[in-house]
């Protein structure tokens, strides 16, 4: 699927839910693997490297985080405005629309969303409506509320140990058999218990 679907796709979404790591792969998780992931993602929001983040530490990693990810769309989405300009006029028409979206996908339909991107309603989408797309699927955490999440003894600091122990606790649930990793079959259970 391409950039732009996804994001398109994004657009009609009315609710978003982060799952653990686990609960996202394809195939078996280790405590370990989750637990380096989560080092490696404090390590990111710990600026100051003082051993905890506060809320201006959390917006900042945020901000930065999110202007690596939108230069990468950003080239993504450039690149697939080109590939889908077949006739080279520098714009989008609806027949060069449909061509992001493979047969059979669902979601809405094509007139709907050349509408949605069409912004000045002119009948074209310019690269500059196609590369809009990303700014209008923007969703930021509140800092404040992320700190609150994880910020057990209510210091205003989040340490390792508390970034960490909601995730940890949620995995130790997950592995059933308690060998430290958490199986296919397992995640599946997980699933199905959180879907109820």
């Amino acid at each position: 699927m391409s950039t732009a679907a996804r994001i398109i796709g994004a657009l009609f979404v009315t609710a978003a839910t982060i799952a653990p790591a686990a609960a996202q792969s394809d195939g078996p998780v280790t405590r370990a693997d989750i637990s380096t992931q989560l080092d490696q993602r404090f390590a990111r929001i710990d600026l100051n490297k003082n051993g905890s983040f506060d809320k201006a530490e959390f917006a900042a990693a945020q901000k930065q985080a999110e202007q690596q990810i939108a230069a990468r769309i950003a080239e993504k989405l450039a690149a697939e405005f080109s590939s889908l300009d077949s006739n080279k006029d520098g714009s989008l028409n609806p027949a060069e629309l449909a061509a992001i979206r493979p047969a059979g996908q669902s979601g809405p339909d094509t007139a709907t969303l050349f509408k949605t991107i069409d912004a000045d309603a002119n009948g074209k989408i310019s690269k500059a409506e196609y590369l809009g797309l990303q700014a209008r699927v923007h969703a930021t955490a509140d800092p404040a509320a992320q700190i609150k999440k994880f910020d057990v003894n209510g210091d205003g600091k989040v340490t390792l140990t508390e970034f960490k122990s909601g995730p940890l606790t949620a995995f130790d649930a997950a592995d059933l058999n308690k060998d430290g990793v958490v199986s296919v079959e397992e995640q599946d259970k997980a699933r199905a218990l959180r879907g109820r």
